[in-house]
């Protein structure tokens, strides 16, 4: 693999902190709201309130767009029904339309319906990790919420779903511009506007279980910013492949460190949104790593 390019980096505390909230519970990191939950079933009676204060956290610890999923799509979960899903979803909003934060909301769904729910209870980003190709009726309702920003990821499993199997084709790279070709072109055929885009070529399991193929996609960021001309999304937050790179791994909440890392150099490759399960270590982080840089390059006194 081509090293980085360095030179023309971009400073990482300019790339947007998407935050991580699971409304599940059995999310990959063990992070779900509802992980301690049998079925989930006190979630409207009991999670407004708790919710309402991990927002607020969220927030204060740096986030700028909160992403709430209400089903795990990684390797092993299964497909949850959309009334299952809309369950969960209902305290979460509930408190998104009543807490008046300085922040965006994101709900993370594939299905249009539920996309439709949320933005009509304040949420102002989609991120369909289907691309577009689980719900036919997903193009058309973002169309219609000219304000709604959407998030098109990449999968190389059109259901969305994260999967382990080696079956990845051999130039991951090419495919992942291949379909955004299409889902792009399909996207604004039926109305959406590419003011309204933001990309997110996939990490991990989600592209491929070669480890190197997510840092080809990092390293090529700038190409693909140059060939869509929209924002770039990149979530690598305790993603599996991360292992590859570090001595010792203890699990997805033990990957801060390699969380870190792979934030910062996709922020400096050109990303403008990074999804993250640790907020406040990315904001120290960016921030810190910004202001000494800039200190070591002043002229001392």
């Amino acid at each position: 693999m081509k090293r980085l390019t360095r030179s023309m980096a971009r400073p990482a505390s300019d790339a947007r902190l998407m935050a991580v909230c699971n409304v599940t519970p059995n999310s990959f990191s063990g992070d779900g709201l509802l992980q301690n939950a049998a079925n989930g079933h006190h979630l409207v009676g009991q999670l407004v309130d708790q919710l309402s204060a991990e927002f607020r956290r969220l927030v204060d610890e740096g986030a700028q767009v909160i992403d709430i999923g209400a089903e795990s799509t990684a390797p092993g979960s299964v497909e949850v029904s959309l009334e299952e899903e809309l369950r969960r979803l209902e305290s979460a909003l509930r408190a998104v339309q009543s807490c008046g934060l300085p922040c965006e909301f994101s709900v993370d769904t594939v299905n249009a319906t539920t996309a439709q729910a949320a933005l009509e209870h304040g949420f102002t980003v989609v991120n369909d990790v289907s691309g577009g190709r689980r719900d036919s009726r997903m193009f058309s309702l973002i169309a219609a919420n000219p304000r709604a920003k959407y998030v098109m990821m990449y999968c190389k499993n059109v259901t969305g779903r994260a999967d382990t199997k080696d079956d990845q084709t051999e130039n991951v790279f090419q495919h992942i511009l291949d379909f955004f070709d299409a889902q792009i072109a399909e996207a604004t055929r039926q109305g959406v506007s590419r003011d309204q885009l933001i990309i997110d070529p996939g990490m991990g399991a989600f592209v491929s279980v070669r480890p190197n193929d997510s840092l080809e996609i990092i390293r090529r960021l700038p190409e693909i910013k140059k060939r869509y001309n929209v924002p770039v999304l990149i979530g690598a937050s305790r993603k599996g492949f991360l292992r590859a790179f570090v001595h010792n791994d203890f699990g997805p909440k033990h990957r801060v460190g390699a969380s870190l890392a792979a934030a910062v150099l996709a922020a400096e490759q050109g990303a403008d949104y990074i999804r993250v399960h640790d907020v406040l270590a990315t904001r120290q982080y960016f921030d810190a790593y910004a202001g000494m840089k800039a200190a070591m390059d002043q002229e001392p006194i």
